[in-house]
């Protein structure tokens, strides 16, 4: 692929990133004005990751095996379930510039558990979780930022329940690309749908 067209890709994948992830929040501020935020949550990821499913499915991939549903349900629950599901259920009571911010602390976690596994954190990749977070601050300085203690951990739980199912899927045993992602969407569809039943 040529530099000028690589580029490009990297421009919209950039943008895409931060136009869909970065509207989650107030997505599901929405959400969950007409929906209870589990059951959001559920049909969300429920649909998601079905359609995700067939369409690789169609497109050849194999089916997963059981170590790889294991690996994708752990890996599910982890961060759509907890995770999200979480963000869900405590942006009822918080602004979406509350969630934001706490869910911004995921680079944080994620390092911490990097090392766990033995991975030693540069200086370079801490100054860049450092700027990052406050890129994310200076975002939301003047944004309506309201909330109470317990919501606040509950967020930085989910974070850190992200953070842990993100290092913890390089270990496990996995179904490929896409597959994989339908996978742990559909399976942390269904634990939500069961949550809020």
């Amino acid at each position: 692929m040529p530099a000028k067209q690589h580029t490009l890709w990297i421009v919209v994948a950039l943008f895409c990133t931060y136009f869909i992830w970065g509207s989650t929040y107030l997505a599901i501020r929405f959400g969950i004005e007409s929906f209870p935020p589990f059951l959001m949550g559920g049909i969300r990821f429920t649909v998601a990751g079905m359609v995700m499913y067939l369409v690789m499915r169609y497109l050849g991939s194999p089916n997963p095996t059981r170590q790889e549903w294991l690996g994708a349900t752990i890996v599910g629950i982890l961060l759509p379930a907890l995770g999200n599901g979480t963000v869900c259920y405590v942006q009822q009571t918080v602004s979406s510039s509350v969630a934001a911010l706490a869910i911004a602390t995921a680079p944080i976690w994620m390092a911490i558990f990097s090392s766990v596994w033995g991975h030693k954190i540069t200086n370079q990749e801490w100054l860049g979780i450092v700027i990052g977070l406050l890129g994310i601050i200076l975002l939301n300085v003047g944004g309506s930022l309201h909330g109470d203690f317990a919501s606040a951990a509950l967020l930085i739980f989910a974070a850190a329940c992200w953070s842990f199912g993100s290092v913890w899927s390089k270990h496990l045993a996995m179904p490929k690309g896409l597959m994989g992602a339908g996978c742990q969407m559909l399976t942390g569809g269904i634990a939500l749908m069961l949550v809020s039943a």
